[in-house]
């Protein structure tokens, strides 16, 4: 039987491409003047449909919390540079220390989607609390009794 799961490269590809599209959305958003520049709004507003597509894609692929988060600290990171970079914004001691945090948050939650990272309990993806999808028709049965 096949295995439905996608794998890594997908996985990648699609945040990726969730990202490129947010962030340049984000670039034509502050090019479009305060929707003073109209076609570079309707791009903006393209820009975004299509990052939105991505995501609702990523978030049928793995945990909402893990790729969120991962695509929204790359794109906090990113959009600080392209500011930098295009728009000639500067980057303070306090952005450059929360980009170093973000760095940090997105390598830690990178490493949840691991199997075998850390035992607590057993594994980071283990939930604390058990849901209903967690416990098997028998250990449902035996609890009721």
């Amino acid at each position: 039987m096949e295995s439905t799961t996608p794998n890594n490269f997908i996985i990648a590809c699609v945040l990726l491409a969730g990202i490129a599209f947010e962030l340049a959305g984000a670039a034509a958003t502050k090019g479009s003047n305060c929707f003073q520049n109209i076609p570079i709004t309707v791009v903006a507003y393209a820009l975004f449909v299509l990052s939105g597509t991505a995501y609702i894609i990523l978030v049928s692929m793995v945990d909402l919390g893990v790729g969120w988060a991962v695509s929204s600290g790359v794109e906090t990171v990113g959009a600080i540079l392209i500011g930098f970079i295009f728009f000639k914004e500067e980057i303070t001691i306090a952005k450059l220390v929360g980009i170093i945090i973000t760095v940090f948050g997105i390598i830690i939650l990178s490493l949840t989607v691991e199997e075998d990272w850390t035992p607590w309990p057993n594994t980071w993806n283990e939930p604390l609390w058990a849901t209903t999808k967690d416990i098997t028709e028998e250990e449902m049965s035996k609890s009721l009794i």
